[in-house]
This record gives structure tokens, sequence and C-alpha cells, in this order.
């Protein structure tokens, strides 16, 4: 597999539209449920009721989460800035041996061999958002630490250059 060919697949807008489309039908589905067992009356103790209405939550977050992933990637404009899918090289603390390259991208790769990939929704992906070379931010992890990270390099809009290389061959 080329790198192409791997950066297509761990980012594709596919994958991510794919996802929306099983999402929507496992949505009807809950919903369905939750109907069912509301009829069935005493919603107080009704856990089968309850579990349902967590799941349609839940279901509904992720959707509003791909839903933006795959809005993001059909508005990709190689304006300087990092976006969904571009590939991305930053430095961590300001240390120059801490240097990583990934693809911002909530998909993610099954192999060892495959691109590093970063969701957008996570801290440091929300910090590199609109972000251009050089820029600096400061964002919080998990653990309730400080880290900043530094744009080195982007090549925004690469979903849409892979995929036009792969067809012009």
């Amino acid at each position: 597999m080329t790198t192409a060919e791997l950066i297509v697949t761990t980012g594709g807008v596919s994958e991510e539209a794919s996802e929306l489309s099983a999402l929507h039908i496992r949505r009807t589905e809950v919903a369905a449920d939750v109907i069912e067992f509301r009829n069935m009356g005493d919603l107080e103790n009704n856990d089968p009721y309850h579990r349902s209405r967590e799941e349609l939550s839940s279901i509904d977050r992720r959707i509003a989460e791909v839903q933006e992933l795959v809005t993001a990637a059909a508005e990709v404009t190689d304006d300087g800035t990092v976006r969904p899918f571009s590939l991305v090289t930053v430095m961590f603390d300001r240390d120059p041996d801490d240097v990583e390259t990934f693809v911002l991208t909530a998909a993610t790769g099954n192999s060892a061999d495959e691109i590093a990939t970063c969701s957008p929704l996570s801290p440091l992906g929300r910090a590199l958002m609109g972000c251009r070379v050089e820029d600096e931010r400061t964002y919080v992890l998990p653990t309730g630490a400080e880290s900043t990270v530094t744009v080195l390099s982007i090549a925004a809009g690469l979903e849409r250059r892979l995929l036009e290389s792969r067809t012009a061959e």
C-alpha cells in the first residue's frame, strides 16, 4: 500500500459517510425501542427504557461529531491553515526532539506501519484547528496538565489532492 492509498484509507470521507449512514440506521432502531419501552408504562422503574434513551443520546452525539467532520471535509481549502484532513507536523513543548506528523481525521488506522492520526475533536485537534505554520497553542491534556504545540508544516486539502492524483494515473 502506498502512502497515498494509506492516507486516503485512513482519512477518507467515505469512512465517515459510511459511519454516518450506519448511525442513522441504528438511531431509527433505538428510537423504535424507546417508543416500545415507553408504552410499557412505569417509566420510573423501566430500565430498558432508560438504557435505550441513553443509547439514543450517545448515537445523537456521535452523529453530530461525524456530521461536523463530513461537512468540514467538504469545505477543505488550501488557505494555509490546519483543517480536517490536513497532514500536520508539530513540535511539542518547544522540544525539537518531540516532533510528530499526523493526519487530522477521526478515522484510525489498523496497522503499525500506517500514518498517525489525530481527531479534530480531541484537545490537540481542537487547539490546532485554524493554526498556520509557526503558530503556537497551549491546550489541556486529559490529565489536566498543559502542553504547548508549535505547527511546523501543513499540507492542507491532502484528501482531495490524493484522490485527484490517483484518478489522474
